[in-house]
């Protein structure tokens, strides 16, 4: 059984929102009674209202969650599963790879999930990015907002290392970033292009 569906099992609040979607969803209103009464839930309308909307928010989380298991698989795949800053690629027998799919406009505010609007990042790059402690200009250099963040550890590994160089594209990998939506990211971490 899933690690995290096992965990959910386990909160009452959880399993209850469970039988009620269940109920309301599959039997019909007579059984719907005599299920909820049998499980010790208070029938009335309000029960199947709750329920109908724990549906329509289980079924647009379901929608969202795929949304993004596709514009991931789009990306990482179009890239080749390379890191854009790092150039490194790392991908397992079983198709684990470094690499995840990073917005470049936030998804939470533009719901844009065109591929343009996406890099491979690797899980550090990506937060990096997303913390708007670096972006990439209109010739694909990378811009490193020093006076953000402070950094320790190999140079080689340091961020800061990584200004002005290009972003490290798979020859093969034929996707790139749109550069309005680099522009605006720029633009909002106030990263001005030098």
């Amino acid at each position: 059984m899933n690690g995290e569906f096992f965990e959910l099992l386990a909160d009452a609040g959880f399993r209850l929102k469970a039988r009620m979607i269940l109920i309301s969803k599959y039997f019909d209103p007579a059984e719907r009674i005599a299920l909820f009464e049998s499980l010790g839930i208070q029938h009335c309308e309000t029960t199947v209202s709750s329920a109908n909307q724990l549906l329509n928010e289980a079924t647009e989380a379901a929608k969202r969650k795929g949304r993004s298991a596709r514009f991931a698989v789009k990306v990482c795949s179009e890239y080749r599963y390379t890191c854009a800053l790092t150039g490194y690629r790392c991908l397992t027998g079983d198709g684990a790879t470094i690499v995840d799919a990073a917005h470049i406009e936030a998804w939470c505010t533009t719901q844009n999930d065109d591929p343009q609007n996406g890099l491979a990042l690797s899980k550090n790059a990506h937060w990096m990015f997303d913390e708007g402690l670096w972006t990439v200009d209109e010739n694909w250099r990378v811009i490193v907002n020093a006076k953000k963040f402070a950094e320790h550890g190999p140079e080689s590994l340091n961020l800061s290392s990584y200004m002005g160089r290009q972003l490290q594209f798979d020859p093969s990998s034929k996707l790139r970033p749109r550069l309005d939506y680099l522009r605006r990211h720029c633009q909002r971490f106030a990263l001005l292009q030098r």
